[in-house]
């Protein structure tokens, strides 16, 4: 690997889940100065799964091979070692600095340098602003501790603060240059033997001297200012729904425009924050229904959103014109839950448990982690009996992700119902939660007491039936005709009497009178 010093390159390794079973990798180096691996907190890995780790290279010294060992390890999958060397080369020119202000006002920057040997570094600072009408940026240093410019100590950080106070509607650029020697080779030389645990270099300790003799090496940092409008006004705000496509024009006022800038062209861009960056990069677009600045009219865009998750977010929306200016308006976005995406149903009888598996596959073949939960509906029922597992880790890349849906019921005549839901950086699922009891059976039981004739009763019955000899005993019992009345009197020692009447029901010889 080689370097610029003073900026940091990377490398990817990928390494593959051996086992069944989830595994967190514990990420290390023997040379943390110079080689760091990330992620820093582990790599997640699935069972069967590939995962990528980026290893960051700072070199501490130019034309010096240095080399380091980083290591990947599990209790249970083993470890891996790579073994890694990388060479600093002089510096160029590092990254922009960027600065943005409302115009006729001030706004302050801070840039690091940070000295990247051993050994202490004497520096000088200035300010280019080559082509300027103005000079819209100003260092902010303290004065100089020494002739020869300012100090830095090994691996010590300069910070300069630069002021940026524009005046027009126009982008403006320059450059902080950093000329840096060390402080004297034999201090070099001396400092460079101080630290004993970074494995030794393969050159001389006094690298710096040796790479730039007759020279500094010098560092260049650009700056770029851009003015910005004041306020723009009202928030812009746009609602829809999870998964559902929504399409709609809006405008916008630039201000402080001048003649000159009529039939300019302009760009535009959607700034996020990092909590929505990565759902909005796919699922936010903004096209402009023009490409030149009207002095006579507003800019006309269509926004097209195709959320796939529930949020609520505000994002930068930055209108910038070719020569500089920029203007910021703020994008209220507001999105509701999907519709369900299903409806799943549990079974269990009363003090039993009963599940079932909800299978859920992701778009796109990257691990996503992913969290799960079961969300009151506000309604009479209760989510205390119904359970989702895992509630939270690592979506597979190559199958649908398994989870298990439970329901333990406790008692009768109470309803489980709930809404499940489960979201990953970029994407969310609903599905509609159901704990239902088993159907009641009532149990089959025969009766306890015949009134079947047996065989041989119904052999006599349908003897006198076919001689003539039966008697319908009921039915002559049920006929009035054959109703006699008894009556008795019966008198009380007042006086006062009553009649009691007795009913007999029957015929033929049974019949005995009451009286």
């Amino acid at each position: 690997m080689t370097s610029e010093v003073g900026l940091r390159t990377e490398t990817t390794v990928s390494v593959t889940n051996p086992t069944a079973e989830e595994i967190v990798l514990s990420l290390s180096s023997d040379n943390p100065r110079n080689f760091v691996p990330n992620p820093a907190a582990g790599l997640v890995l699935p069972p069967f799964g590939t995962g990528e780790v980026h290893i960051e290279y700072a070199p501490s010294s130019l034309g010096t091979v240095e080399r380091g060992v980083v290591s990947l390890s599990h209790r249970n999958a083993g470890t891996w070692e790579y073994e890694i060397s990388g060479t600093g080369t002089p510096p160029t020119t590092m990254e922009e600095t960027n600065i943005s202000c409302v115009v006729s006002q001030s706004a302050t920057a801070h840039l690091a340098f940070r000295n990247p040997f051993s050994y202490s570094l004497v520096c000088d600072v200035r300010l280019e602003q080559s082509g300027e009408k103005s000079e819209p940026f100003k260092l902010l240093i303290p004065t100089r501790k020494s002739a020869r410019g300012y100090t830095v100590a090994p691996f010590g950080q300069l910070t300069i603060p630069l002021v940026y106070s524009p005046d027009e509607m126009r982008e403006s650029r320059g450059s902080v240059v950093i000329d840096a020697v060390p402080r004297t080779p034999a201090d070099a030389a001396i400092e460079s033997s101080v630290d004993d645990d970074i494995p030794p270099s393969e050159a001389s300790t006094d690298t710096l001297s040796t790479a730039v003799a007759g020279g500094a090496v010098r560092w260049t940092y650009p700056i770029v200012g851009v003015a910005e409008a004041a306020g723009v006004g009202a928030v812009l705000r746009f609602e829809g729904k999870a998964r559902r496509r929504l399409d709609e024009t809006f405008e916008v006022t630039l201000s402080g425009l001048t003649e000159e800038n009529h039939g300019e062209e302009f760009t535009c861009k959607v700034l996020a924050d990092a909590e929505h960056a990565a759902a909005l990069a796919k699922s936010l677009f903004v096209t402009p229904l023009s490409d030149k600045i009207d002095l006579n009219a507003p800019l006309r865009f269509r926004l097209t959103f195709t959320p796939l998750k529930t949020m609520q977010a505000q994002v930068a929306f930055v209108v910038t014109k070719a020569s500089g200016g920029r203007w910021r308006f703020v994008l209220q976005l507001d999105v509701s839950g999907p519709e369900p995406d299903g409806r799943v149903v549990v079974t269990a009888a009363v003090h039993e448990i009963g599940s079932t598996a909800l299978a859920i596959r992701q778009e796109g073949g990257t691990p996503v982690k992913f969290e799960a939960k079961i969300l009151d509906l506000g309604n009479v029922s209760s989510i205390d009996e119904l359970t989702v597992s895992p509630t939270s880790g690592t979506m597979p890349t190559d199958g649908p992700l398994i989870l298990n849906i439970g329901y333990a019921p406790v008692e009768y005549g109470k309803e489980s119902s709930g809404l499940l839901v489960v979201t990953s950086d970029q994407q969310e699922w609903t599905y509609m939660l159901r704990g239902t009891l088993p159907a009641y059976v009532p149990p089959a039981v025969g009766p306890k007491v015949s009134t079947n004739l047996g065989e041989k009763s119904k052999t006599a019955l349908s003897t006198a039936i076919k001689h003539g000899t039966h008697v319908p005993f009921v039915k002559q019992n049920l006929s009035l005709k054959d109703v006699k009345r008894h009556t008795t009197d019966i008198t009380g020692k007042d006086a006062a009497s009553s009649a009691i009447s007795f009913y007999h029901l029957g015929t033929g010889s049974d019949q005995r009178s009451l009286t």
